[in-house]
């Protein structure tokens, strides 16, 4: 009887660890990535937001275990060549071009849908500074059925303005 026991015991320990081995790490928190990423900010345990990241971010972000990036900037801000850097890191890259309006609900469903085909991945939204990545995620924190004074909260702490929280309200 208690050879049984060991012998169940081996096999709960193997499965552990073939599961904790598989495990992917959550999004690191803003002292993994140091100064190389402005704005750094840890929204949940898999995704991130903040600044354009250069071409040194780049690396730093998939070290750390990003795998996919959405950028809300425009055509005009560089976003040919941050998709570039993007892939030469070896990092998904998806576009969601947003000016300085409040984002439409076109782009909130394609955010969505963005999300979900990444569900599993570690992903890092981003903009000039961090404010649109910050608001889109708030408008999408909302459409998910958050209350909106958590989603102004949520946005808030992924970089929006405060000067963005009255578009929530609307």
């Amino acid at each position: 009887m208690m050879w049984i026991n060991k012998q169940a015991l081996m096999a709960c320990l193997l499965v552990t660890a073939c599961i904790a081995g598989n495990a992917k790490a959550d999004v690191p928190f803003a002292s993994a990535v140091d100064a190389a990423v402005r704005n750094y900010n840890r929204a949940t345990a898999k995704v991130a937001t903040g600044g354009a990241p250069g071409a040194a971010a780049m690396a730093k972000l998939k070290a750390a275990g990003i795998e996919h990036l959405v950028d809300f900037r425009t055509e005009g801000e560089g976003i040919a060549e941050t998709k570039a850097a993007a892939e030469a890191a070896g990092l998904s890259y998806s576009s969601l071009p947003l000016g300085r309006g409040r984002p439409g609900q076109a782009l909130v469903e394609d955010f969505a849908e963005i999300m979900q085909q990444h569900q599993e991945d570690d992903v890092y939204l981003f903009c000039a500074s961090g404010n649109r990545a910050g608001t889109v995620w708030a408008y999408y924190r909302k459409q998910q059925g958050v209350p909106v004074e958590i989603a102004i909260e949520e946005g808030r702490a992924a970089g929006m303005a405060a000067s963005r929280e009255a578009w929530l309200k609307q």
